[in-house]
């Protein structure tokens, strides 16, 4: 297979490119959920919680390498869930609408 990000070269590093890349680091960025890329991102990170899961679910770890694998577990979580407002947020969406 192949893929069209193969075919491109690199472009050099500009002064426009770092300041857009600050405003993203910064939150005023935008993150394109519908577009390919984050469709490969999620589908990636779904088959690695699948594989850390599969490697936890082993009896040869001690407690560090369990904790380890929890841990990347759960960044690949925070990963998927980065277009969703903050956890807090949607917490409050939840109560409000059960009070409702």
């Amino acid at each position: 297979m192949i893929f069209p990000w193969g075919e491109k070269k690199a472009e050099p590093v500009t002064e426009d490119v770092i300041e857009k890349t600050d405003r993203m680091v910064s939150g005023e960025g935008r993150l394109e959920v519908h577009s390919l890329t984050w469709a490969f991102v999620v589908k990636w990170a779904n088959d690695e919680i699948g594989k850390a899961r599969e490697n936890n679910d082993s009896m040869r770890h001690d407690t560090l390498q369990t904790s380890a694998l929890r841990g990347r577990i759960k960044t690949l979580k925070e990963l998927i869930d980065l277009p969703l407002p903050p956890k807090r947020d949607r917490q409050k969406i939840k109560k409000e609408e059960e009070d409702y």
